[in-house]
Formats: structure tokens, C-alpha cells, sequence
């Protein structure tokens, strides 16, 4: 199973008890939305859906999702995919907790939220295998036994590349313009 949970928003400026302002992907954060988190097969086909109101954090979704779905089919075994939005300590206590009824997962992992130890050994290339002649791959085992597969692609390094020296390059040119600091900073 894929998961993802995204927002909705509708052309209106009135709450009500589902339809709730909340984070908007959309940038549309004085309009009220919900939250649609979605499960599909890994041919992409629909399985499951849960709607929950718009000021629900995508990360709280997952759990009630999963636990619904594993009610409404009497599923045994399931191993799901999720990013890293879906990483939290919470989530995690949780899904150790589903795998006793043979839930398993992948979950994308932010590797600025790990130990400096694992930081060293990421950023060590000789822990790398070649897959093919672009991405290279390496497991780590984690302090918490769990296991953290990490991919490098030089085609992806060169278009993150790429786009770090764009956003300096438009920083730069802004500066130009406008000296203050200050009048550049922003959540985005």
C-alpha cells in the first residue's frame, strides 16, 4: 500500500465543524479544507480513503487510516510506503504496535533528524553498493534496531545542485535591489 494524506480547500471563507482552516498546501490558509489521506496498491489502484478535517496534521493520519482498513478488510498482512511526513516518534510507537498484526513499512526519513554517527556513515561513500550507473545504495541499522536504506543518484545530486545555485543566484539579485536582510526572509 502507498500512502499520502493532501489538503482540499473550497472557494469559501466559512468553517464548520469538518471544513476547518489548517495548513494549506495550497497557500490558501484563510479558506477552511480537509485532510484526504489516500491508500493505493503499487499498480496505483484506489483502496481506502479517510477524509478528516482540515486542521488535522497529515502526520496524524496515518494510524486511523491504517487501523481502519485493517478493521474494514480483516487484513493479515500489509507492508505500506509512506514519506516522511508520516515519520514521527508517535507514528512510530504506533506502527511498532501494528506489527504485531504483520503490518510493516517504509517510511522516508529525514536524515537531518539523525544521530551524527549515522550522519558520518551516510556521507561515507565506501558504505555504498552500485545499483546501476547512476544510484549507489547503502543500509544502516539505527540505534532503535530499525533499518534505514539510503539511495544516492548522481542525476538527482546534480539537479539539487542545479537548484541551490538558482536560489542563491535569485537571493543574490534581490539583494541587488533591496539591501535589508530583513525584507527577504520568509517561511518559504
Amino acid at each position: 500500500i502507498y500512502f499520502d494524506a493532501t489538503t482540499l480547500y473550497f472557494e469559501s471563507f466559512t468553517e464548520d465543524n469538518f471544513k476547518k482552516n489548517g495548513y494549506s498546501k495550497d497557500r490558501k490558509f484563510n479558506q477552511p479544507q480537509v485532510v484526504l489521506a489516500l491508500m493505493v496498491t503499487k499498480e496505483g489502484l484506489p483502496i481506502g480513503y479517510e477524509a478528516f478535517t482540515g486542521d488535522t496534521f497529515d502526520g496524524h493520519t496515518l494510524i486511523p487510516s491504517l487501523t481502519t482498513l485493517r478493521d474494514k478488510y480483516d487484513i493479515d498482512k500489509v507492508v505500506f510506503v509512506a514519506d516522511s511526513g508520516m515519520f514521527n516518534n508517535n507514528n512510530l510507537e504506533e506502527l511498532d504496535k501494528l506489527e504485531e498484526h504483520e503490518f510493516n513499512y517504509i517510511v522516508g526519513a529525514r536524515i537531518k533528524n539523525l544521530s551524527k554517527s549515522i550522519k558520518e556513515k551516510i556521507t561515507d561513500e565506501s558504505n555504498y553498493k552500485r545499483l546501476d550507473s547512476d544510484k549507489n545504495v547503502a543500509r544502516f541499522t539505527l540505534d532503535n534496531g530499525r533499518k534505514l536504506v539510503v539511495t544516492y543518484s548522481k542525476k538527482r545530486a546534480k539537479k539539487d545542485k542545479s537548484d541551490r545555485e538558482k536560489g542563491i543566484e535569485r537571493l543574490k539579485a534581490k539583494l541587488e535591489k533591496e539591501k535589508s536582510v530583513k525584507s527577504h526572509l520568509s517561511n518559504h
